[in-house]
């Protein structure tokens, strides 16, 4: 059997324990997809509620434009700690399948950019183009699902070890991407489906506040959040288990019982997204649950690291035949208490920025 094309391990190894390497890759990687679901999916919902509510849509929408270069800047920046710690611990994969379709993920820098750039005209341009964010929301929403795609098959192709001498020889090598990848579907609509999600349930919250502050649309605002929250959730719950199911029967036997540690993060996303939905239907019916709709959103904040967490396990699972022997580790504390320290500063400062950013009365 030919061998198959794998890079050699880094010879400086792995610069702490594989466990905390793996931790904090949950922990960026869990940051970045909220910061990208309130992006694509918070820019989804604002396009959709333009005109409804009696003006609270539009609201919401002017709130929502000039607030999102925020929510891409973070989702760009939260990207680098996850790439440097998949470079760490899986990076013979993931950049061998970004080498093999290397235009696809180097026009992601095009498209992100495109994306950024709309967003700011709206931002810094609300007054005459505020007519046009539908058409313009809806090209970011196209752009970053665009990005969101590229990013899945990549990293489904670094899954896949044994596709790689089939693209090697293509003619077009790095031209395209490889769109025959099994799961590809169920992994892109499971992730996708959960930015309108994580961004019904994060404007529930915002119309919430807005009560509090005696605005009238953050009734219309909450029940229409809550709504979105909710029944994109229950659709997550047939994709979600097509996406499991898609894989072999020895990789999603892992998360229903056969790795520890898999099925503790799948159990504890699927008990924290009923208590979050029980929560939030609380909210979607009673309009004055500020508290109600805070809890169900740490039980969404809880459901996403989980869920974060079982994707990083199939991860492990699928690679589990070619790990072996290449995770060498050479413990350098001193380098990582100086990132904790670092990422500790760091969570705070972001925390300041938000509670400026997010203090504010909208503007319509």
């Amino acid at each position: 059997m030919t061998p198959l094309p794998i890079p050699s391990a880094d010879p400086l190894g792995i610069p702490g324990p594989v466990w905390l390497m793996q931790a904090l890759s949950c922990l960026t990687l869990f940051l970045h997809f909220l910061a990208a679901h309130l992006a694509l999916g918070g820019t989804l919902l604002a396009v959709l509620a333009r005109g409804r509510g009696d003006g609270a849509g539009d609201r919401l929408a002017a709130w929502h434009f000039r607030i999102l270069p925020v929510f891409i800047a973070a989702a760009v920046t939260l990207a680098i700690p996850p790439l440097l710690f998949l470079q760490v611990l899986y990076g013979p994969f993931f950049y061998s399948a970004s080498v093999l379709t290397a235009a696809p993920w180097f026009s992601l820098l095009f498209l992100m950019g495109a994306g950024y750039l709309l967003a700011y005209l709206l931002n810094f341009q609300w007054d005459s183009w505020k007519a046009r964010a539908g058409w313009v929301g809806g090209a970011i929403v196209l752009l970053f699902s665009g990005v969101t795609l590229i990013l899945t098959s990549l990293t489904l192709l670094s899954l896949h070890p044994d596709r790689w001498s089939a693209l090697y020889g293509d003619p077009h090598l790095g031209l395209k991407w490889d769109g025959g990848l099994p799961t590809l579907l169920p992994r892109y609509l499971h992730l996708w489906l959960a930015a309108p999600a994580v961004a019904g349930a994060f404007f529930a919250l915002v119309g919430q506040g807005w009560i509090r502050k005696g605005l009238r649309e953050g009734d219309w605002v909450a029940q229409y959040g809550a709504a979105w929250f909710l029944s994109v959730t229950l659709v997550q719950f047939g994709v979600g288990t097509w996406f499991l199911l898609s894989h072999p029967r020895d990789i999603w036997m892992g998360v229903m019982g056969g790795d520890l540690a898999a099925t503790g993060a799948f159990m504890t996303a699927m008990g924290a997204i009923l208590v979050s939905m029980v929560l939030y239907g609380v909210g979607l019916f009673k309009l004055r649950a500020y508290g109600w709709t805070w809890a169900g959103w740490i039980g969404l904040l809880v459901t996403l690291v989980s869920m974060t967490a079982v994707r990083l396990h199939l991860r492990d699972l699928d690679l589990k035949p070619y790990l072996e022997g290449m995770w060498i580790t050479h413990d350098q504390w001193g380098f990582i208490t100086i990132f904790l320290a670092l990422l500790v500063a760091g969570f705070g400062t972001v925390g300041w920025m938000l509670v400026k950013v997010f203090g504010k009365k909208p503007t319509a």
